[in-house]
Order: C-alpha cells, then sequence, then structure tokens
C-alpha cells in the first residue's frame, strides 16, 4: 500500500511517500501493523544546522506493542537524534515523537533519509518506512556596514558615507545595493552597483546623501538593501537635518566709551557668520534709542567682535522715542536692555549696566 502525505508548513511543501510495511507470512495468523509517517517530510537545512521533524506511528488491524525509531541516511553523513527512539502503540492508537535533523557542515545539495520502525509481533519483524526530502543549503553570507553610522548634515549639504560589504564563510559573487529614503528632499546618489564579492574579502563603495535647502528639519532613518544569492541583509543609517544657520550670540563684556557710546562684546558661539544689522536700548523708563541701518560687525563662529552701541549725540542716524530730552546718556550704575537684530532676522536681548 502508498500512502501519499502532503501539507504546507510555513513556506515548506511536504510531499512523500510512505513505503509500504511488510506483513507477516501468508497464513499467520493476523497480527495488525502499523503505518509511520513524518511531517514535513521536506527539509532545508543549512551546512551544520538542524531542524526537526514529527514522527507519528497509527497502529492499523489492532496492532499493539513497542515500535522501535532508527534512520538511513542516503548520501551525505546527517546527524539524527529521536526525542523517543521507541514508541508504545495501543490497539488502534497512535504515538508520536520528534526527529532533530544536524546537517554535515561541509556539503549542500539534495539528500534522502529513511525513517524507518520496526516490531516483533510472534517471531516476525514487521517494519514501515516513511523517505525524508533535505536540501541543505550554504552558509555563505555577506554583512553590510556603514561608515559612519549615523549622520548629520546642514540642509542644503551633501555627506559621505562608506558602506562595507563582507564576504562570511566563503560568500562569492554579485550583491545588489538599493538605498531607501523616506522623504522626497533627500537624495541618494553614487556607489558601486553591483558589487563583486571574492571569498573572504571586502568591498567598499561610498554613497553621497544630499539634502535640499527646503528639507524639514529632523531626524530620518536611510535604508541600505543588499541581495545576492537569495541573501537579504539591510541597515539604518539614521540621517539628522539641521538649520544650516544656526545663529548665536553671548555677551562676554561691556565698557564705556564715551557717555554715548556703550561698547559691548559678542561671542558667536553658533556655527554660522552672524552679521549685525540693527539694535535699539532702553532705559528703566522705557525711553528708546533705535537704529534700523545699522553697518554692524560680522562676526565669525567661536570669535568675539566688538559692537559699538551708539545713542543721543554721537547717533544722528538713530531715533529716539520717549519722553523729551529723558534719555540723552548712558548713565554708570543703571540698568539698560540692548536689543540687537541680525540679517537673519534674528534677535538677541542683553541686558547690561555699565
Amino acid at each position: 500500500m502508498v500512502v501519499i502525505l502532503t501539507a504546507a508548513i510555513g513556506t515548506v511543501t511536504v510531499s512523500a511517500s510512505v513505503l509500504p510495511f511488510l506483513t507477516g507470512a501468508l497464513g499467520q495468523k493476523p497480527t495488525g501493523n502499523f503505518l509511520l509517517t513524518v511531517n514535513p517530510s521536506s527539509l532545508t537545512i543549512m551546512q551544520g544546522g538542524s531542524a526537526l521533524s514529527t514522527i507519528t506511528v497509527v497502529s492499523v488491524g489492532g496492532f499493539k506493542g513497542t515500535v522501535a525509531l532508527y534512520t538511513d541516511s542516503v548520501g551525505g553523513s546527517f546527524r539524527a537524534l529521536f526525542a523517543n527512539r521507541t514508541l508504545t502503540l495501543k490497539v488502534n492508537g497512535n504515538s508520536t515523537t520528534t526527529l532533530t535533523l544536524t546537517a554535515p557542515i561541509n556539503v549542500t545539495g539534495d539528500y534522502r533519509i529513511i525513517v524507518t520502525g520496526t516490531a516483533s509481533v510472534q517471531k516476525k519483524t514487521i517494519s514501515s518506512s516513511a523517505l525524508m526530502s533535505i536540501m541543505v543549503s550554504s552558509n555563505s553570507d555577506f554583512a553590510l556596514w556603514a561608515s559612519p553610522s549615523r549622520v548629520t548634515q546642514n540642509a542644503g549639504s551633501s555627506a559621505t558615507v562608506v558602506i562595507d560589504v563582507d564576504s562570511l564563510n566563503g560568500f562569492s559573487g554579485n550583491v545588489s545595493l538599493a538605498a531607501m529614503t523616506p522623504f522626497g528632499f533627500i537624495a541618494i546618489m553614487g556607489g558601486q552597483n553591483p558589487i563583486t564579492l571574492a571569498a573572504g574579502g571586502t568591498v567598499s563603495t561610498t554613497l553621497q546623501i544630499s539634502t535640499m535647502t527646503n528639507t524639514t528639519l529632523g531626524t530620518y532613518n536611510i535604508t541600505v538593501i543588499g541581495t545576492g544569492k537569495q541573501r537579504v541583509h539591510t541597515i539604518a543609517i539614521p540621517t539628522t537635518v539641521t538649520d544650516p544657520i544656526v545663529e548665536s550670540l553671548v555677551l562676554t563684556g561691556l565698557s564705556l566709551s564715551t557717555p554715548t557710546n556703550l561698547v559691548l562684546l559678542l561671542q558667536n558661539t553658533g556655527v554660522g557668520q552672524v552679521t549685525l544689522q540693527t539694535y535699539s536700548v532702553t532705559d528703566k523708563f522705557g525711553d528708546i534709542w533705535s537704529l534700523h541701518s545699522w553697518a554692524g560687525p560680522s562676526i565669525a563662529p567661536n570669535t568675539v567682535a566688538v559692537a559699538d552701541i551708539l545713542i543721543g549725540s554721537s547717533c544722528s542716524a538713530c531715533t529716539y522715542t520717549g519722553i523729551l530730552f529723558g534719555f540723552q546718556q548712558f548713565s554708570l550704575g543703571q540698568t539698560y536692555s540692548v536689543t540687537v537684530t541680525t540679517a537673519a532676522g534674528n534677535r538677541f536681548d542683553f541686558t547690561v549696566t555699565p
């Protein structure tokens, strides 16, 4: 009798034939028999890896007794381990165990394993077998690395990232690379594609990440995908897009050059050049001197510049708002509010007491 078993296990399709079991000699008293099945009967195992299959024996025709299990390998040298090597059957019952198969480290290809159960009844040996199809796949692989592993760049600029592709366990052949960005105003260019790996080798390729001035500030993940010989690996490169001109001013010192000239020492602690265009000075009564066409200093990052704040008779281009003749010069010990505005429209407020 031939039984065809089919089932779907994950992505593996099982299809196997159960070999016919033997019966006692003709004329003997019927003793029943048993049927052995394996599920799944088709396995894919990586070199040196292991996989499980379930062994089931079913009583047929009133058989009862103990069934001993063993395997025969057709090609290759597989390690076979039963969770239970013997199974006890009751009349019309069934029993199961698991078989762990471990593939050799040095072979690939298609192999067959025969799983057999035997029992002794009335001094006769009866048996049932099932055939397993094993495909041993190579454990050769490749790995992707990015250097730097994360990027910070200004909007409207470009950065480079080196992608290293390493051969693992003797992998050789082509690896195709693709990059995915989550935002339309980030572009990926350059890079050798595909790259060709020799066994045990490493190949590097360079990607250029470009942003536009209207790229929204924030952090994005750029995904690099490598595909080769049915292997797929991905790496994420976090990319932070920052303001191209971050302005920051710190007051480091002050003095009175004349009663109408307040001198401020301003340090640029930002990452871009700062140019001062306007200023205003307010006294404690709310009187204000302002200059809207100020040719103020341009301050490079990490440098200190002198800013002359003129009022009264020293500033004919200034505008005065307040009590007539109420605020005509600076007074020692008095507190004033000074606001400077940059060409980029950023305001910086300082409270000073000369």
